[in-house]
């Protein structure tokens, strides 16, 4: 479970100790306990993200499917760029195996912080989950611009490789397969 990234934004969220509370109890699979110190922290905060997104979390362990859902809709209106928002949602989406929405929702917050190397790996991840060849492209040339390591220039031509092989089965005339021919050749001639 995440426990870094906490960020107080003003006086919108709670304290440290009561959120590590919060977390505490998540970690210790107590939800009920969760849920009642959720809901004493949302009456003086009650429009922080972070308490919402803890409280999806705790709503869907408790068998409380129906209202996590509508939560955590609530709260993927908004972008949210803070791993701590984000942690606990994508959680339940995994749980609910929603990768289309881990995908959408990490896409949204490499837009609000392009500069996060960790949000931008989570969204190629979530897209490779969902199959999505081009969101993996995508997040995977956002990352190699970042961070020029081979290992994101190997996702980005394999992202274009699958493409390729999903689209055509003659990839001798497909230009994605050369596309992706030609960088690799490039790669290791480099």
């Amino acid at each position: 479970f995440f426990f870094g990234g906490i960020m107080q934004h003003g006086n919108q969220e709670p304290s440290y100790p009561k959120l590590m509370q919060i977390y505490e109890a998540l970690d210790g699979r107590n939800y009920k306990h969760a849920l009642k110190l959720i809901q004493q922290c949302s009456s003086k905060f009650p429009k922080s993200y972070i308490l919402k997104s803890l409280k999806t979390l705790a709503l869907y362990r408790t068998d409380k499917r129906t209202e996590a859902l509508q939560l955590l809709s609530e709260v993927l209106s908004m972008p949210h760029a803070d791993e701590s928002i984000l942690s606990p949602l994508a959680l339940v989406l995994r749980a609910e195996e929603n990768w289309r929405t881990v995908t959408e929702m990490y896409a949204k917050a490499v837009a609000a912080n392009p500069s996060s190397r960790e949000l931008v790996e989570q969204w190629f991840y979530a897209a490779v989950r969902d199959g999505d060849y081009k969101e993996m492209q995508k997040a995977s040339q956002t990352l190699y611009k970042q961070v020029p390591e081979t290992r994101y220039m190997l996702w980005q031509i394999g992202s274009i490789y699958t493409q390729a092989i999903t689209e055509s089965d003659d990839l001798s005339e497909n230009l994605q397969a050369t596309l992706a021919t030609k960088m690799l050749e490039r790669l290791f001639k480099a």
